[in-house]
């Protein structure tokens, strides 16, 4: 994604819950707003790595104990708001104006070619 995209769709949602979905609604953001995805080829792709101890990795009670401790998104959700933002061409827009790090100056480095 574009940085303009990123900033266009806020980026991630910044929402106190499991990280479940939010690449998804990310995608989903991006698309409601007229983004269209580009397939690269195999040898320009880099892959997700799976984890051993997330969330692919449990089972379902431990899925429900693991959501006890901290809240996420179901999918029937994710679905539901992917549904409403596409068909009225909407912008998600539940992150503050002030999301990432946009109050922050952080100090940049260029490091010398080799």
């Amino acid at each position: 994604m574009s940085r303009q995209a990123w900033i266009d769709i806020q980026g991630y949602l910044e929402l106190d819950l499991y990280s479940i979905h939010i690449d998804t609604l990310g995608l989903i953001a991006a698309a409601a707003m007229g983004y269209q995805q580009h397939i690269l080829p195999a040898h320009a792709c880099t892959y997700h790595i799976d984890h051993p101890s997330g969330w692919s990795s449990m089972g379902p009670l431990e899925k429900i104990k693991f959501l006890e401790k901290r809240p996420g998104m179901d999918y029937g959700l994710v679905f539901e708001t992917g549904i409403s933002l596409l068909r009225e061409e909407s912008q998600l827009r539940l992150n503050p104006e002030d999301w990432g790090f946009a109050n922050c100056r952080f100090q940049e480095y260029q490091f010398p070619k080799p």
